[in-house]
Protein backbone atom coordinates (compact mmCIF):
# COMPACT_ATOMS: atom_id res chain seq x y z
CA UNK A 1 0.00 0.00 0.00
CA UNK A 2 1.49 3.30 -1.10
CA UNK A 3 1.06 6.02 1.54
CA UNK A 4 2.28 8.95 -0.54
CA UNK A 5 1.24 12.37 0.78
CA UNK A 6 1.34 13.86 -2.69
CA UNK A 7 1.55 17.64 -2.89
CA UNK A 8 1.50 18.11 0.90
CA UNK A 9 5.07 16.85 1.31
CA UNK A 10 6.36 19.60 -1.02
CA UNK A 11 4.01 22.39 -0.01
CA UNK A 12 5.83 23.72 3.07
CA UNK A 13 9.35 22.79 1.98
CA UNK A 14 9.18 25.27 -0.89
CA UNK A 15 8.20 28.17 1.38
CA UNK A 16 10.81 29.86 3.52
CA UNK A 17 9.79 31.27 6.92
CA UNK A 18 9.44 34.80 5.50
CA UNK A 19 6.91 33.51 2.97
CA UNK A 20 4.91 31.75 5.68
CA UNK A 21 4.89 34.95 7.79
CA UNK A 22 3.73 37.04 4.83
CA UNK A 23 1.04 34.50 3.90
CA UNK A 24 -0.31 34.53 7.48
CA UNK A 25 -0.30 38.34 7.48
CA UNK A 26 -2.19 38.46 4.17
CA UNK A 27 -4.76 36.00 5.50
CA UNK A 28 -5.33 38.18 8.58
CA UNK A 29 -5.73 41.28 6.40
CA UNK A 30 -8.22 39.48 4.16
CA UNK A 31 -10.30 38.29 7.13
CA UNK A 32 -10.33 41.75 8.81
CA UNK A 33 -13.78 43.33 8.91
CA UNK A 34 -14.11 47.10 9.32
CA UNK A 35 -16.50 48.28 11.99
CA UNK A 36 -19.88 48.92 10.36
CA UNK A 37 -20.87 52.57 10.26
CA UNK A 38 -24.34 52.62 11.83
CA UNK A 39 -26.75 55.45 11.17
CA UNK A 40 -28.89 57.07 13.84
CA UNK A 41 -31.84 54.96 12.66
CA UNK A 42 -29.83 51.75 13.03
CA UNK A 43 -28.79 52.70 16.56
CA UNK A 44 -32.40 53.46 17.48
CA UNK A 45 -33.55 50.06 16.16
CA UNK A 46 -30.81 48.32 18.16
CA UNK A 47 -31.89 50.19 21.30
CA UNK A 48 -35.52 49.19 20.80
CA UNK A 49 -34.58 45.54 20.22
CA UNK A 50 -32.42 45.60 23.37
CA UNK A 51 -35.25 46.95 25.51
CA UNK A 52 -37.79 44.54 24.03
CA UNK A 53 -35.50 41.52 24.49
CA UNK A 54 -34.81 42.50 28.08
CA UNK A 55 -38.51 42.96 28.91
CA UNK A 56 -39.55 39.70 27.23
CA UNK A 57 -36.60 37.81 28.73
CA UNK A 58 -36.16 35.95 25.47
CA UNK A 59 -32.96 34.50 24.13
CA UNK A 60 -31.17 36.83 21.73
CA UNK A 61 -28.22 36.76 19.37
CA UNK A 62 -26.02 39.80 19.96
CA UNK A 63 -23.60 40.59 17.14
CA UNK A 64 -20.54 42.40 18.49
CA UNK A 65 -17.65 43.87 16.51
CA UNK A 66 -14.21 43.59 18.06
CA UNK A 67 -10.65 43.41 16.75
CA UNK A 68 -11.74 43.16 13.13
CA UNK A 69 -14.15 40.27 13.74
CA UNK A 70 -17.87 39.99 14.37
CA UNK A 71 -18.73 37.65 17.23
CA UNK A 72 -22.19 36.36 18.07
CA UNK A 73 -23.16 36.03 21.72
CA UNK A 74 -26.36 34.15 22.55
CA UNK A 75 -28.20 34.55 25.81
CA UNK A 76 -30.84 36.34 27.86
CA UNK A 77 -30.12 39.98 28.63
CA UNK A 78 -30.07 40.46 32.38
CA UNK A 79 -28.84 44.02 32.88
CA UNK A 80 -27.98 47.16 30.91
CA UNK A 81 -25.78 49.72 32.61
CA UNK A 82 -26.34 53.01 30.77
CA UNK A 83 -23.75 54.91 32.82
CA UNK A 84 -20.87 52.63 31.82
CA UNK A 85 -22.54 51.68 28.50
CA UNK A 86 -22.30 47.96 29.24
CA UNK A 87 -24.61 45.00 28.76
CA UNK A 88 -24.70 41.83 30.85
CA UNK A 89 -26.37 38.59 29.83
CA UNK A 90 -26.75 34.94 30.80
CA UNK A 91 -25.87 32.30 28.25
CA UNK A 92 -28.18 29.31 27.53
CA UNK A 93 -26.49 27.39 30.38
CA UNK A 94 -27.40 30.16 32.88
CA UNK A 95 -23.79 31.31 33.19
CA UNK A 96 -23.42 35.06 33.77
CA UNK A 97 -21.52 36.69 30.89
CA UNK A 98 -20.43 40.17 30.00
CA UNK A 99 -19.84 42.99 30.00
CA UNK A 100 -20.33 43.88 26.36
CA UNK A 101 -19.70 47.46 25.34
CA UNK A 102 -22.90 48.94 23.90
CA UNK A 103 -20.89 50.88 21.30
CA UNK A 104 -19.57 47.61 19.82
CA UNK A 105 -23.01 46.07 19.22
CA UNK A 106 -23.73 45.80 15.51
CA UNK A 107 -27.08 43.97 15.49
CA UNK A 108 -29.50 42.11 17.73
CA UNK A 109 -31.82 39.29 16.77
CA UNK A 110 -34.43 37.74 19.05
CA UNK A 111 -34.34 33.97 18.79
CA UNK A 112 -37.79 32.39 18.64
CA UNK A 113 -38.39 28.76 19.45
CA UNK A 114 -41.39 27.21 17.80
CA UNK A 115 -42.73 24.17 19.61
CA UNK A 116 -44.71 21.61 17.66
Amino acid sequence: MNRDRGFKKWEMSIMIPEHVTMANQWRKEDEYINKPDLSEWDLQVIQEKLELSMKMKCETDIKVWGNGQIEIHRGTISKINHNNRQLFYSDPFEVKCGPINLDDIVDILAVEFIEF
